[in-house]
């Protein structure tokens, strides 16, 4: 259900930038067009007005050959406003599928909380009769967590020779806590591991 929301939210940002640029490039089309009309009558109208100053020049001796120059008609390409237009509507648009890119698989993450323990033993200190060593608890998953039971076991071989155990009351998604394991045993000497013994979705 998550991947499905997320693929119809970014199909709904990516339809607004079609849509976006669609409209600039019509609207380009319609200036042109206008432009052309325009320039129509211009030229419908033209031969008229050198029709009668011709015949107004007549009696006096000159002719109207040569008194005006007929415009070459406009190419038909952009102008800097349009360019500009245009421009700008490719880079909307290209923020709006980048977008929609990072909304569905930015937030295409897993459902459900997976916390994970990352043990920093080479950070251990000793305080007294006992090492303290730092550690972390990372939910990565896309909801939160309560309830975490972190276990902690410190090894001298196949053999387990000390346990003890952390709780943390809720752990939010993309959240993390942090603290420290107390053993009276030298890490130096000895293999130490943690892991996440249970949790409960709120």
């Amino acid at each position: 259900m998550r991947r499905f929301r997320g693929w119809r939210r970014a199909a709904g940002i990516l339809a607004a930038g079609v849509a976006a640029f669609g409209g600039a490039m019509l609207g380009g089309r319609a200036t042109r067009s206008g432009r052309a009309g325009g320039g129509a009558d211009a030229e419908g109208t033209e031969p008229a007005t050198r029709a009668e100053g011709q015949a107004a020049d007549a009696p006096s001796g000159q002719g109207g050959e040569g008194q005006e120059q007929e415009q070459p008609p406009r190419p038909g390409g952009r102008t800097a406003a349009e360019w500009t237009t245009l421009a700008v509507s490719i880079v909307v648009v290209g923020a709006l599928v980048g977008a929609a890119v990072f909304e569905y698989f930015g937030r295409a993450e897993a459902t459900g909380a997976q916390v994970h323990v990352e043990l920093a033993v080479d950070e251990a200190e000793r305080r007294g009769d006992h090492y303290y060593v730092p550690y972390t608890v990372v939910n990565v998953g896309g909801e939160p967590a309560e309830g975490v039971v972190v276990v902690f076991e410190v090894e001298q071989g196949a053999e387990v020779v000390e346990e003890s155990t952390a709780e943390i009351a809720f752990l939010p998604n993309r959240g993390r806590a942090e603290g420290e394991m107390v053993t009276a045993l030298d890490p130096a000497a000895h293999d130490l591991s943690a892991r996440v013994a249970t949790l409960q979705s709120p």
